[in-house]
């Protein structure tokens, strides 16, 4: 479960190296409602995770963070010790996904929403309390609140659902999602990326075991 203010814990980078052969999917699938990737070498496709039309090379990395839900319960112990737990529970992934024009337009627009809210939101109640008005200082506060959940909201592009220490299920959208192989038969892009597993070499030398028999 993934707290919706945990936006700016993610850390992202924008860019675009080259042509990939890799950008036909690798080490992602369908799994039931939601996206199942490889953290180790997984690639997604070069097509919009929100309404799968081309990204047209444009991309974001982002590191995605999760915890089982009942860390939550913590908080009624203190903020600090939830803190401390969650800390402590996290699993992580990293992820690069694409988005075509219009929902990379989105999310920049959600983004300057966040910002937007957060700032317009702070300046009225600032002017609020010199003038005494409490009327002010609560509109202030509400676009202080709605702002940013509004524009993390229009933002968002794919959200965990589930993190272990080899896979994660990412909620995508429908388009997106019925373009990908299902897991359960085996298409293209399911199991782990080409390299994933143990060194070459790995495992017991050559004529270990019993002895011929006589």
């Amino acid at each position: 479960m993934m707290n919706p203010y945990a936006a700016p814990g993610t850390h992202e980078a924008a860019g675009y190296a080259g042509p990939d052969p890799r950008m036909a999917g690798v080490g992602c699938v369908r799994q039931g409602p939601d996206m199942m990737v490889w953290k180790q070498g997984a690639q997604l496709p070069d097509r919009c995770v929100k309404c799968n039309a081309p990204a047209q090379g444009y991309r974001l990395q982002k590191t995605f963070y999760w915890h089982e839900s009942w860390v939550y319960v913590t908080i009624l112990l203190g903020v600090l010790i939830y803190a401390i737990i969650a800390l402590a529970m996290r699993k992580q992934a990293t992820v690069a996904f694409g988005l075509c024009p219009e929902h990379k337009k989105r999310r920049h627009l959600g983004l300057g929403i966040v910002w937007g809210g957060f700032v317009v939101g702070l300046v009225v109640m600032i002017l609020a309390a010199n003038q005494q008005s409490g009327e002010v200082a609560i509109a202030g506060g509400a676009l202080m609140l709605l702002g940013p959940i509004v524009g993390l909201i229009m933002a968002r592009g794919i959200q965990p659902k589930k993190i272990d220490a080899h896979a994660a299920w990412l909620r995508v959208g429908p388009a997106f999602l019925e373009s990908l192989p299902h897991a359960d038969a085996g298409g293209y892009g399911y199991g782990p990326p080409q390299g994933y597993g143990p060194p070459p070499g790995y495992g017991p030398p050559p004529g270990y075991g019993p002895p011929p028999a006589y």
